[in-house]
């Protein structure tokens, strides 16, 4: 009788790449002091805000979440870290790398849920003692809030028009970006970690886009 064995048990990290190439890591709050020694940078992160539609690289699929989370950049066009580098399959801040890499091990996905379950950085713990961008940041998570826009597409799933509101909340959202470095000095590429992902880019969760009709007028076309 043949005896098939499964081959060696995994127990070390074999540096495939794998787990950078799927995204950038969540923060937590132990990660504040990568900011404070100067490891990372704002224009290294972004927001994803509560309800947002996100990867969770956990369960292999894409989920809403109904909370905050403070991620690091991934490459223009793709869903690599921005710091991971492709010769060599390294990490160019493997040093001072966020919890969540430290933690992470895909042969044993328990230590990787310990870490998730502990206090994530957020926008609001960031900006302790700078009054006026909280309050910048917090109206405009008001103004754009995904559970205002899914109320809205539901409505139009309905049948009711609604399209002038959900354009005045995508200008508001359009708007208010350059105003921030404009006005306030604001480096454009902190941005994305002050509002989160601008919001036309992140219409496809509610399975529309953005598109110019003949007369040059923004429209919402569904996706199909």
């Amino acid at each position: 009788m043949e005896i098939i064995t499964s081959g060696p048990i995994q127990v070390n990290c074999n540096r495939c790449g794998e787990c950078c190439r799927k995204g950038g890591p969540t923060l937590h709050i132990s990660d504040a002091k990568l900011l404070t020694e100067g490891h990372l940078s704002y224009s290294d992160l972004y927001t994803i805000r509560s309800g947002e539609l996100v990867y969770n690289n956990i369960e292999d699929k894409l989920i809403n979440i109904d909370f905050e989370l403070i991620k690091v950049k991934e490459l223009e066009g793709q869903r690599t870290c921005k710091f991971f580098k492709d010769q060599g399959n390294e990490c160019s801040i493997y040093e001072h790398r966020p919890l969540q890499c430290e933690k992470f091990e895909c042969w044993n996905s328990e230590k990787l849920m310990e870490a998730f379950l502990e206090d994530k950085l957020t926008r609001s713990i960031l900006l302790a003692g700078d009054d006026s961008l909280t309050i910048i940041v917090n109206n405009h998570e008001i103004r754009c809030s995904y559970e205002t826009l899914k109320e809205l597409f539901d409505d139009i799933a309905e049948g009711k028009d609604v399209t002038q509101e959900i354009f005045e909340i995508l200008q508001y959202d359009a708007d208010m970006r350059p105003l921030l470095a404009k006005n306030l000095s604001i480096k454009p590429e902190y941005i994305p970690l002050l509002l989160g992902r601008p919001l036309e880019q992140t219409l496809h969760m509610f399975g529309f886009k953005i598109e110019i009709d003949i007369d040059r007028n923004n429209c919402l076309s569904k996706i199909e």
